[in-house]
């Protein structure tokens, strides 16, 4: 992509292309290559978006390095409250942490069995008011019924309805 951009005399790749890539590097698990493209994409002064970021933390997950997917996380808050105070840049789009990125940091700690640490990005997310979704609690009552915490599995399944 940036080849061809180069040849052309200017980028054909755009957040989409590089998005695209990363996906598949992320199906692998490959973090060094999300990281590789992200650095990339930054360089170019391309601006990653909230999908962008969702790959990059779904790779790390897939790669089992949730110390690297809670950066990742914290470098989405990071952007999102420069976001929020960056007025002059109309095209700067939006890096809110939704339910997707809350929900996906979530399934990771539940995936290593942390369920205390997954429980804990949840109350995370209901302070910064968030809407966990079905995904949400599916996922949390799974991993608390895992746990043999049966008793907040309820809580969460009677919070759910």
């Amino acid at each position: 992509l940036m080849k061809a951009g180069d040849d052309a005399g200017h980028s054909v790749a755009d957040v989409v292309s590089f998005n695209t890539v990363m996906k598949g590097y992320s199906r692998q698990g490959d973090v060094a290559k999300c990281d590789e493209l992200m650095s990339i994409l930054k360089a170019k002064e391309i601006q990653p978006t909230v999908v962008t970021y969702g790959i990059l933390l779904d790779c790390c997950i897939n790669a089992n390095d949730m110390g690297r997917a809670q950066k990742v996380f914290q470098e989405m808050r990071l952007a999102q409250s420069s976001d929020k105070n960056d007025q002059a840049s109309p095209d700067k789009r939006h890096l809110g942490l939704n339910t997707v990125m809350y929900t996906t940091l979530i399934k990771g700690y539940a995936k290593e069995g942390n369920v205390d640490a997954a429980m804990d990005v949840f109350t995370e997310m209901r302070k910064a008011e968030v809407v966990p979704d079905l995904i949400t609690f599916s996922i949390l009552i799974k991993s608390n019924c895992d746990a043999g915490k049966v008793d907040v599995s309820l809580k969460l399944l009677d919070e759910l309805l």
